[in-house]
Formats: structure tokens, C-alpha cells, sequence
């Protein structure tokens, strides 16, 4: 197998371990790079960086809670990060790939610098989603053919990894940004009815990329009914990760709050006959 004897007791195998249940989950040992695409799950490094972000609000919120700051700090952060993952890109995904990119670059890819000028995209859009809703509202299609468009004309008209082609990745994430949100506002009466309020997106977040790990493993990844197999099997999967795990933790919300309001009561409430 892609794992030896002991993996799992050894440095390696400690420190993955110890990565999934905390916040280093981006952690690929050598081990893993002979199993299927060669990054055990390939969807994990993004929980790292929305860890940071969940960090990241809090002081963001509070140090530009005054206008003349936020018109300061907000464009300031926009630039640093969007230049940070311009340059992050090229070191990762130019010629020499990611395996062959510098540490450094590496360890910059799975911190909120490069990817913060896109969360604070999804920032102003909410802050101004009353102003834009009507950009948004039923426009899937048009958002999803504009962005096909423009990817069209930049593969034609755009060398890859030319000065202007970083560029475009503002405009490009931008309308996919428009579209992806786009998608979840319009036949929403449709979404309702197919799923009735059953959320598989997590799910399908979390087991996609090993699903196709494992049927790159045993080699079939190789016509559309692969790709097919590597939906149908996902969404069982959310769907299970749904009904056994996330939707009995979410029903834990509105209890966990209300019993330690009742332990505290409990506490303060004076003894009977006193």
C-alpha cells in the first residue's frame, strides 16, 4: 500500500493526525504523494485559511470602524494581498509547480494574505447586497456565460502568466464571485423543493477529493462515467454527512447556549429556605 506498517505512530504520522483535528490540515506527508492525485485530500488547506479569517474579522471590524480608517486600511489590505497572491501563483504554479516552489511560497499559500483580497470582495458585497441584489437576483446564467466569455477571450487574447494575465484575475474572480452568488439566489423556489432545506455542500466540500483519490488509485479514472461516479458518490456521501453528522450538531446550537444559561441560573438562584 501508499502506507507503511507504523505510519500513523511515527513523527509523520503524528503530526497528520494532529493536523486534522486542529488547524494545520494543509499537512501532505511523502507518504500520501503515491495515492491517487498525490494530496490525500486535496479541499483540507482551505480550512486553514478560514480559520484565519474567523480571526481576522473581529480585528478587521474593529480597526475600521471609523470611516476615515477604513478607507485607509481596507484599500491598503486589498493591494498587499492581491499582489502577495500574484505573486504566490507564479512561484506555485509556474514552471517548477507546486513541489518544486520555495517553502516559503508554499507556508504563504495556506495563510489569509493572498487569498484576503477576495474575502474582502465577499465583505463589501454583503455590506452592499441591498444596492447590488438586483445585479444578482435571477441572473445565473448571465453571470455564468459572461465569466465563460471572459475566460474565452483571456486564454485567446492574454500569453498565460504574463503581467496582464495576473491582472486578470481580478475582473475573472470578480464575475465568478457574481455568478457563484448569483447561483444561490435565483430558482431558489426549484433549490427549495429538490432538497427541502437539506444542505449538502459541505459535504460534497470535504469528500469530493477523496472520492476521486480513490478512483484515480484504482485506475478508473478514465471516461465521463468516472467523472458521473465521482458526483453520484459524492452527494450520497454529503447526503450522509448531512443527516448523521451535521444536522444533529447543528439542532446542538440553539440547546448548547440555552443549558448554560440554565447552569448559570441554578448557580445564582439562592437555596431553598434561605
Amino acid at each position: 500500500g501508499f502506507l507503511s506498517d507504523g505510519f500513523l505512530l511515527t513523527k509523520n504520522g503524528l503530526a497528520w493526525l494532529a493536523g486534522q483535528v486542529s488547524f494545520g490540515q494543509f499537512y501532505n506527508p511523502e507518504q500520501f504523494r503515491n495515492f491517487g492525485i498525490g494530496v490525500a485530500n486535496g479541499a483540507l488547506w482551505t480550512i486553514t485559511v478560514e480559520l484565519q479569517f474567523y480571526l481576522f474579522i473581529p480585528i478587521f471590524c474593529l480597526l475600521t470602524a471609523r470611516p476615515k480608517w477604513s478607507a485607509i486600511l481596507t484599500p491598503f489590505l486589498f493591494a498587499v494581498s492581491f499582489i502577495s497572491y500574484c505573486v504566490m501563483d507564479h512561484m506555485v504554479n509556474g514552471p517548477g509547480g507546486f513541489t518544486g516552489a520555495p517553502l516559503a511560497f508554499k507556508l504563504l499559500h495556506v495563510t489569509l494574505i493572498p487569498h484576503l483580497w477576495m474575502f474582502l470582495l465577499g465583505i463589501l458585497l454583503h455590506r452592499h447586497f441591498e444596492k447590488v441584489k438586483s445585479w444578482i437576483e435571477g441572473k445565473f446564467l448571465g453571470w455564468l456565460l459572461a465569466y465563460v466569455v471572459f475566460m474565452a477571450l483571456l486564454a485567446l487574447l492574454i500569453p498565460e502568466r504574463s503581467a496582464p494575465w495576473y491582472l486578470a484575475y481580478l475582473p475573472g474572480r470578480t464575475i465568478l464571485a457574481f455568478a457563484t452568488i448569483s447561483a444561490a439566489y435565483s430558482m431558489r423556489p426549484l433549490s427549495e423543493r429538490l432538497l427541502g432545506g437539506t444542505d449538502i455542500s459541505y459535504g460534497i466540500y470535504i469528500y469530493h477529493s477523496v472520492v476521486i483519490n480513490i478512483i484515480v488509485q484504482l485506475g478508473m479514472m478514465n471516461s465521463m462515467l468516472s467523472v458521473a461516479s465521482v458526483y453520484g458518490i459524492s452527494i450520497v456521501l454529503a447526503l450522509m454527512s448531512w443527516f448523521l453528522i451535521e444536522k444533529p450538531a447543528l439542532a446542538c446550537k440553539a440547546l448548547s447556549p440555552s443549558l448554560f444559561a440554565g447552569l448559570f441560573k441554578r448557580r445564582e438562584a439562592p437555596p431553598e429556605g434561605g
